[in-house]
């Protein structure tokens, strides 16, 4: 007799986890299921970062041809002058366009061979993106675009776009365009993000200006975020979370119109400075007719504030002084052997130097006993320095001679400008040493500020993250 099979058998094999028995079917069907999946999230992918550019792309055009940017920007503003349409492929060459499409061709790199778009394809991006612009239209043949509202420069409110621009800087080094945009978007809509970077390095200059499409949301967002650290930074869970490569410091916001006031003042600050230290600090650039008013204004009041007592004949020119005098104390200590002077002067390049005296008589009686004839042995014995210039060996390279009429006028009014320069210096000598202790007390006061909201913010982001997760369990049971 033939055994009858057992169709439970199979079944039972089926189920039995210790079993050999594997059905094929399941696990290509499986296989099949998860190839699948992968394919849609590549697709998704690609689909997010195609939108992402044609937003990009959109976005910086409309910056381009932009009021904010076509008030300054003196190259478009010609070009749009002579003809309102603009050529596309002129965008090719800016170079934020540029980094755009570098960055999205150095995303799509595969098997380390860097395949770059034509610049047709590019066109047809940049094409794509400005269809639905309400701004910019396109031309029929799709290779040039304009403004829909053609630009007038004299009907741009340029106060009305300060007002509604901030000023941000003390955000973390590794930021971008898109993290200030999605950060200061709470506020209110944001019309364009200026990063400004470094040509050389790529690295942003540690500042940036945000524009808002109307003024009060610009003040909000100095109210919402001037002297704050944003959740971004801090709390690690948040979804556009963004770790800091240095000390978090609270941002600094300010409007546009006070941020010119503080720039000038920043810049007479560097004038002062550059003055001081000519090699390290910038100095901005005078025109001829500046540089002489302000020549001549510092004469006026170098006549009206110094006052130099002389009298004819009471300022000795000292001529071919020997290397050895390097110091104008080394040239008074020469003459204080014969007589008090009221003030030496020493000219190192020239070898040449200037004695003052009260009055004319003490000038006369000064030549009188340096010169041979009344020079005795027991003065030579009292004199401790053997070599002094004014002596008998010394005097006969050396030259000297009573300024009068022209060149002692010539003298005084150099010594004037000398005198003046000198006390605008230790005016400003002053004025740094005050803004130095000034701006260092500003940084204590602030790093204390800094270090208190650094410890109080994190603690309020883990005190929120815990209700949260208290929440979510209490839901779930």
């Amino acid at each position: 007799m033939t055994k009858k099979k057992n169709p439970k058998r199979k079944l039972r094999s089926f189920m039995n986890p210790d079993s050999n028995f594997i059905r094929q079917d399941i696990l290509k069907q499986k296989e099949k299921a998860v190839g699948g999946d992968q394919a849609m999230q590549s697709e998704e992918e690609d689909q997010f970062q195609h939108k992402s550019l044609i937003q990009k792309i959109k976005y910086q055009i409309e910056f381009y041809l932009g009021d904010s940017n076509l008030v300054k920007d003196n190259y478009l503003k010609e070009k749009l002058s002579k003809d309102p349409c603009f050529d596309l492929s002129g965008f090719l060459d800016f170079n934020r366009i540029k980094n755009i499409f570098s960055e999205a061709e150095a995303n799509q790199m595969k098997d380390d061979d860097q395949i770059q778009a034509s610049n047709e394809d590019r066109l047809k991006l940049i094409r794509e993106a400005l269809k639905p612009s309400k701004m910019l239209k396109l031309s029929k043949d799709g290779l040039k675009v304009k403004r829909r509202i053609p630009f007038k420069i004299n009907q741009v409110d340029v106060q009305q776009m300060d007002e509604s621009m901030i000023y941000v800087e003390r955000f973390p080094s590794n930021i971008n365009h898109e993290n200030l945009c999605n950060i200061f978007k709470r506020a209110g809509k944001v019309r364009h993000v200026s990063l400004p970077k470094y040509k050389n390095s790529g690295k942003h200059k540690g500042f940036a200006f945000i524009e808002y499409a109307q003024k009060e949301d610009a003040q909000r967002a100095i109210q919402m975020f001037n002297n704050t650290i944003p959740e971004e930074f801090v709390n690690l869970n948040h979804p556009n979370y963004i770790q800091s490569e240095n000390d978090l410091r609270s941002l600094n916001v300010l409007s546009k119109l006070e941020w010119n006031v503080k720039k000038k003042e920043i810049q007479e600050i560097k004038r002062e400075l550059s003055l001081l230290m000519p090699h390290k600090t910038y100095v901005q650039k005078q025109t001829l007719e500046e540089a002489q008013a302000q020549e001549e204004k510092k004469m006026k009041d170098s006549d009206e504030s110094v006052v130099i007592i002389y009298e004819e004949g009471s300022i000795l020119k000292v001529k071919n002084l020997p290397d050895n005098i390097l110091q104008k104390y080394q040239l008074a200590e020469q003459v204080r052997h014969f007589s008090e002077p009221t003030y030496v002067e020493l000219r190192k390049t020239q070898k040449e130097g200037y004695i003052r005296f009260q009055s004319k008589q003490l000038a006369d009686a000064f030549l009188e006993k340096i010169s041979p004839k009344n020079i005795k042995e027991e003065e030579l014995q009292n004199i401790q320095n053997a070599g002094n210039i004014f002596l008998k060996e010394g005097r006969d390279k050396v030259q000297i001679t009573q300024l009068k009429s022209k060149e002692l006028k010539d003298y005084v009014e150099q010594a004037k400008k000398e005198q003046v320069e000198y006390h605008e210096y230790l005016k400003r000598v002053k004025k740094f040493k005050n803004l130095k202790r000034r701006q260092k007390k500003a940084d204590n006061k602030q790093h204390q500020k800094q270090q208190k909201e650094a410890k109080v913010q994190p603690d309020q982001a883990t005190e929120n993250q815990n209700k949260k997760n208290q929440k979510n369990v209490q839901k779930k049971s």
